[in-house]
């Protein structure tokens, strides 16, 4: 279920919006790792990027700056009850353009570890109109 999340502005005008979902870790039995950059755009810390089967949230991750390289890293742990699961799909959300970008499936395999703080996997923006 996606709940809105409302915080106030620097300005009483303006509103900014960070989508959540709700996401028990202990109703899942397995894990992985995906450690990826979104390229093509500015990040923000309030970014998001979720792990999603239909409406469920199978994990959710803020970025953090790695200083090594200067990027922006989600290290986005992602969960399931099932060893193989291929309806993932990985949701962006972009906090100062105020929407979502899917990037399709992906697939998860228990214990997976995908990428690295230094060799990230790209999920790239390109033709997503952001």
């Amino acid at each position: 279920m996606l709940k809105d999340k409302i915080k106030k502005g620097s300005s009483k005008s303006s509103l900014a919006i960070i989508p959540r979902m709700l996401l028990n870790v202990h109703d899942f039995e397995f894990t992985g790792a995906l450690i990826c950059v979104v390229d093509e755009v500015p990040i923000h810390f309030n970014d998001r990027l979720f792990a999603v089967v239909g409406d469920s949230c199978r994990g959710v991750i803020p970025p953090v700056l790695f200083p090594p390289t200067g990027q922006w890293i989600f290290n986005l742990t992602i969960y399931s009850n099932m060893q193989d699961d291929a309806n993932l799909s990985l949701k962006y959300w972009s906090y100062k353009k105020q929407v979502w970008v899917v990037f399709g499936t992906f697939p998860f395999t228990i214990d997976m570890i995908c990428g690295n703080p230094m060799k990230p996997v790209i999920l790239s923006l390109k033709h997503k109109g952001i």
